[in-house]
């Protein structure tokens, strides 16, 4: 690391070594050409159906009207408390982790599958922008994975979901925000446990450059991590208005509205 130094920050109860960064406009980028960006143009010109290998007809992009009707969507927001619930996180979730999304996650992410991606940056067509936010006021921040885990996986599916909806709504994605390298996995906690192993985990890079920022995560499956990210961004930033989206989460038997409203 050319520009960092070494800075000691307590973590819960212990000290924990993480690397500070020198500020740089590089942490703030506007996505030109999203990733994939040929492969989907050309799974687009083939015509053919990335699920079902059924030809396209009309304005079909990379999957079917049937097969994109597969996916239960959910249309509302749901609300996650953060700052200790003082404030409440809007949290916009495309559609329940149930299949064939689950699927289709676990594969891109475990296997870099290409058209696992572009069914996914298919769903993330289907989000609306947020009413007044533009490249002036609004920055994008993928929830950040820790050096060990890019290690093991070679690359990073959230901030490359992240790059095609910045391209998508035309904001630029900010990489302010880290996380610390000792934590423990996600998968198979509960939501306290969630709760608990994220306390601390994140840090800035540097002063946020914008009046409000959209969180994005693939899955949400207990809110814990957006409200950490929110909680660390509420504090520092109590006038900055925070937003979040993911591509699932939850069931329809068991959504994330129904952890947050009986934790």
């Amino acid at each position: 690391m050319a520009w960092a130094k070494i800075h000691a920050i307590n973590i819960q109860q212990g000290m924990v070594i993480l690397p500070v960064h020198r500020p740089s406009s590089a942490l703030i980028h506007q996505t030109r050409f999203a990733p994939y960006w040929w492969a989907r143009t050309a799974a687009t010109l083939h015509g053919t159906c990335q699920m079902c290998l059924s030809k396209l007809t009309g304005r079909d992009k990379v999957i079917c009207q049937h097969c994109l009707s597969d996916f239960a969507y959910q249309q509302s927001p749901v609300k996650i408390g953060f700052l200790q619930a003082e404030r409440t996180l809007l949290t916009y979730p495309i559609c329940y982790y149930q299949y064939p999304i689950n699927q289709i996650i676990s594969q891109f992410k475990d296997h870099q599958k290409t058209d696992c991606f572009m069914i996914l940056s298919r769903l993330l067509d289907t989000l609306p922008k947020p009413e007044h936010c533009s490249r002036h006021n609004t920055v994008i921040i993928p929830v950040p994975t820790t050096a060990r885990r890019l290690r093991e996986r070679g690359f990073n599916p959230v901030l490359m979901l992240a790059k095609y909806l910045s391209k998508h709504w035309q904001l630029p994605i900010w990489q302010g925000v880290a996380r610390a390298d000792n934590i423990a996995h996600q998968r198979g906690l509960s939501r306290q446990a969630r709760l608990d192993n994220v306390v601390g985990d994140f840090y800035l890079l540097q002063a946020l450059p914008v009046t409000q920022v959209i969180l994005f995560d693939d899955v949400a499956t207990t809110g814990a991590t957006l409200s950490a990210v929110a909680t660390l961004i509420g504090r520092q930033y109590p006038s900055v208005k925070i937003l979040a989206v993911c591509l699932a989460h939850g069931s329809q038997q068991l959504g994330l509205e129904r952890l947050v409203k009986h934790e």
